[in-house]
């Protein structure tokens, strides 16, 4: 047996390496096929060599053929290029001595010519014919007289008379051109002013063409100025007087500037135009310094800075007090002066990029010294300080209008709010766009700022110490009468009281939705140039988001108080009727009792009676919040008195009648969604309803069910229990997870 088994294993063994010798046998093969291939190959690329030998042969010969070739074009181009460099310097050669020939007729013909312009009087000629002698190298003109075997004496007097006949000419266009200017004579001061580059006195030129520009500006600026102070500036026909000073002087300089940039350069070129506007610039400081000064002096503003910085640091009601409407119009005036001083930035940016071209370093500084006011730039500084005395002015008046607003405030019998409501964002919406109006985004910021934090303590801190006072309640029920037994009744106010409480609520309302509408609109009127701008005013515009979320908070405050003082005392005796009605009824009760729905109109009646007092004197949106108050409590109420009471199948119809029936009331009384608020009773009713414990099952849990359940497992065997009819044991042994 064990023989036979060994056989077998033997033989499985044989049989396997058998196998495995075919395998390699075939691999073996399988190398040897490949081996004779490539042999084959390479007899064949063997047989191929003599021609490839052949061709390479037939390259080498093409490769030195074309060598020659090369190397023959190129000693020929060489030689070619040798001609043509001394064809160059034979024809500058020739070039040059045709120069100097034709400077040697020049020579005369600008000798004779000078000296008949100057007996003329015709400076334009005598100053060409000397700038045509000027611009030739007189040590060439005399070497060229004696290559050329010409008398170098008479080139030497030719040169020495023009060179007298140029310093006469000098001379002559610069007193000309003095008397011009003295004489203010605009005319003969270009005609001059266009010589001096031709005569080499670009420097003197341009010096003294600046003066007369810069004494016609004061002059006719001096003369406004001089108008002014005799006027009576305190005159509200003269209100903007300085404003207009300043624009004159703005005015006045563009018109210059845009008169002679053409003529200056055209013949001083773009350096020339760079003198003159820096010339006229310092004027510009100048004169701009002599108007703000006599500003500040005639409006009186250090006396108003100084008051106010006093008034900022004492709180006794002995400092001096400055109305907010003597400083209105000159609030006014500082704004409409930057606004000048914005429009001339913007018209000297504008010559220099359209039709100078920014790539002008000296121009660039231009631009840099007049938006920097850490610059040597006057006008800059000035208008610099003028914007953050501004800013101080316009937060003092913002701050003493909305306080005068506040202690103005009164409410008419008719009116849902208070006055100073409309007055406050009046006043707000004045001052921001009138900081717009400055041109400066750093003002326009820091007054959204200041809004933003006057409306958060002052206007709100109002409203919040108004409503703290609470909701008077002028009349008495049990209830109360049953408070004032027990010694907690509050003090009776009057009707006007009562109606104040209600305005200033519904002020809170009004504000938070003023607030937003600003936001809105000053989002789409308040635009800036650049990207950093828009960042910077975009994130000062958010701060208003924060003062609605204040206003907001207080409104919920006041409807607290109203919830507490009138919400409370009246709902919960009505719906505390609920615990005297019976709710494990017969049919022949349900019958009656559905007839007469004693509870359910009762309380109806209560509540129409306690919405048409509040209606008629409360903002739309404040209404609907009383209405969800009313909701929440009557809800709240309720679901207590139900936990109270006994229940059959009959009274739990009653119930979601009853349940039904308020909803829609309720639903119908306010434009927002209020269904979801009665959810909870709407689910106690649906489980007081059922006909037996187990149809709970088809609710909870299953896809038939088309609420989502407020209710807990527990609370809903809490309810269940309320049914009388149905057992605690079946209760109990429902499966709700």
């Amino acid at each position: 047996m064990e023989s036979a088994q060994n056989t077998s294993l033997n033989g499985e063994r044989l049989s396997k390496e058998f196998n495995d010798l075919q395998e390699k046998e075939k691999e073996i093969e399988q190398q040897l096929d490949a081996e004779i291939n490539e042999i084959k190959n390479l007899k064949k690329r063997l047989l191929d060599l003599p021609k490839i030998h052949e061709n390479f042969c037939i390259l080498d010969s093409d490769t030195k053929q074309l060598y020659t070739v090369l190397d023959t074009s190129t000693k020929l181009s060489e030689k070619i290029n040798l001609q043509i460099q001394q064809l160059d310097i034979a024809r500058l050669r020739v070039s040059e001595c045709q120069k100097r020939v034709q400077d040697l007729l020049d020579l005369q013909l600008c000798s004779e010519g000078v000296q008949n312009a100057l007996k003329n009087e015709n400076y334009e000629q005598a100053a060409v014919h000397v700038h045509r002698f000027l611009a030739m190298d007189q040590q060439l003109l005399k070497q060229t007289a004696d290559d050329m075997a010409q008398d170098c004496a008479a080139v030497s007097q030719s040169m020495k008379l023009l060179r007298n006949a140029a310093a006469m000419l000098q001379n002559k266009i610069s007193l000309h051109f003095k008397e011009a200017i003295t004489v203010s004579d605009i005319e003969s001061v270009k005609r001059f002013f266009k010589l001096f580059p031709l005569i080499n006195m670009h420097e003197y030129g341009l010096e003294n063409f600046g003066i007369f520009l810069r004494k016609m500006i004061k002059n006719t600026v001096s003369e406004k100025l001089n108008d002014i102070k005799s006027s009576n500036t305190k005159d509200k026909k003269n209100n903007m007087i300085f404003a207009d000073a300043i624009t004159f002087l703005f005015e006045e300089m563009a018109q210059l500037i845009v008169e002679h940039q053409p003529l200056v350069e055209t013949y001083y070129g773009l350096d020339g135009l760079v003198d003159i506007m820096n010339t006229l610039q310092k004027e510009c400081d100048l004169l701009s310094d002599k108007i703000v000064a006599e500003f500040k002096s005639q409006r009186d503003m250090n006396v108003k800075l100084h008051t106010i910085h006093e008034i900022s640091r004492s709180s006794s009601s002995k400092t001096e007090y400055i109305d907010p409407k003597d400083i209105d119009m000159l609030l006014n005036e500082i704004t409409l002066i930057h606004a000048r001083f914005g429009l001339y930035l913007k018209f000297i940016h504008s010559l220099i990029t359209k039709h100078i071209g920014p790539e002008n370093e000296k121009f660039e500084k231009i631009i840099y010294d007049l938006k920097n006011a850490n610059t040597n730039n006057n006008i800059t500084k000035q208008m610099q300080i003028l914007i953050g005395d501004y800013l101080l002015l316009e937060r003092y008046y913002m701050e003493q209008s909305i306080k005068k607003a506040i202690t103005m405030d009164t409410c008419d019998n008719d009116a849902l709010i208070s006055t100073m409501v409309d007055d406050i964002f009046f006043i707000v919406k004045k001052c921001i766009r009138r900081g717009y109006s400055s041109g400066n985004i750093d003002a326009v910021c820091a007054i959204i700022n200041n809004t933003c934090a006057m409306l958060e303590t002052d206007v709100c801190n109002t409203l919040r110490q108004q409503l703290r006072q609470g909701y008077s309640v002028g009349y008495l029920d049990l209830t109360q009468a049953y408070n004032m037994i027990q010694g907690r009744l509050q003090q009776m106010d009057t009707e006007q009281n009562k109606l104040l409480f209600l305005a200033y609520l519904n002020n809170c309302d009004v504000c938070c939705e003023y607030t937003n509408m600003l936001l809105t609109t000053l989002t789409d009127e308040l635009q800036c140039s650049t990207k950093n701008e828009k960042e910077k005013l975009e994130s000062c515009l958010s701060g208003f988001a924060s003062v609605s979320s204040t206003f907001s908070t207080v409104k919920d405050y006041g409807l607290q108080q109203i919830k507490s003082s009138v919400v409370k005392p009246r709902v919960a005796p009505w719906v505390d009727n609920f615990l005297a009605v019976s709710h494990q009824l017969s049919f022949e009760e349900f019958s009656s009792y559905e007839a007469n729905e004693p509870f359910i109109r009762s309380l109806i009646m209560n509540l129409e009676i306690l919405l048409s007092e509040f209606k008629p004197r409360l903002t739309p949106s404040n209404y609907d919040s009383f209405i969800l108050i009313i909701a929440d409590e009557v809800m709240s109420q309720l679901e207590k008195d139900i936990l109270k009471t006994d229940f059959n199948r009959m009274g739990g119809l009653v119930l979601d009648k009853e349940i039904r029936t308020l909803v829609t009331y309720l639903s119908n009384a306010t434009s927002w969604s209020i269904r979801d608020k009665f959810s909870r009773l709407t689910q106690i009713a649906v489980v007081l309803n059922l006909e037996k414990v187990t149809e709970i099952q088809e609710y909870w849990g299953t896809e038939n069910c088309s609420f989502t359940w407020r209710l807990t497992p527990k609370e809903i065997r809490q309810f269940l229990l309320l049914r009388k009819d149905f057992r605690a044991e079946d209760i109990k042994r429902l499966k709700l997870m």
